[in-house]
């Protein structure tokens, strides 16, 4: 079966402003009247393949892929937040926070496995790291060319799944 994804316009520097008031992902994508209305599913892997083509020919110079350079897990009062807010105000940093579709990545065989009842036909690891890694690979461009570094902040129930 596909994994599909969920696409929109926003502005995802919105949380270098004011890390506080958007933290995580899902407070920045909240923000966008076209993502609560406008949202559109396709199917991952031609977004993947598309994206892959358009970056090595249209626009190569303009499109660059971060590497990542850290992860960040949000344990309760730990200060992961604090962290990532403080990584998130540097502009040669890339903060992606408790991003919804790298956490429904990392689960997705156990949901499978444990509340589908499927077997390891229907989600191998193999499948899951290359989605995983697909995911990764979409979140790390940026058209921005000050920005070097790429951290990822897992929420506490994704990073059991690491």
């Amino acid at each position: 079966s596909s994994v599909y994804g969920e696409f929109c316009a926003y502005d995802p520097s919105i949380n270098r402003r004011d890390p506080p008031k958007y933290p995580t992902h899902g407070a920045v994508v909240s923000s966008s009247e076209h993502c609560g209305e406008h949202a559109y599913l396709y199917p991952l892997h031609e977004i993947v393949q598309y994206v892959n083509e358009h970056d090595a020919t249209t626009h190569a110079e303009k499109i660059r892929h971060l590497p990542l350079t850290g992860m960040l897990f949000h344990v309760g009062y730990a200060g992961a937040g604090l962290v990532s807010n403080v990584l998130t105000s540097f502009e040669s940093n890339l903060v992606v926070s408790e991003h919804g579709a790298l956490s429904e990545a990392l689960a997705a065989c156990d949901v499978i496995r444990n509340r589908y009842k499927k077997g390891d036909d229907e989600c191998s690891s193999e499948k899951q790291m290359r989605l995983v890694l697909d995911i990764v690979h979409l979140l790390s461009r940026t058209p921005d060319l000050d920005v070097r570094r790429m951290y990822l902040k897992l929420s506490s129930s994704s990073a059991a799944y690491l």
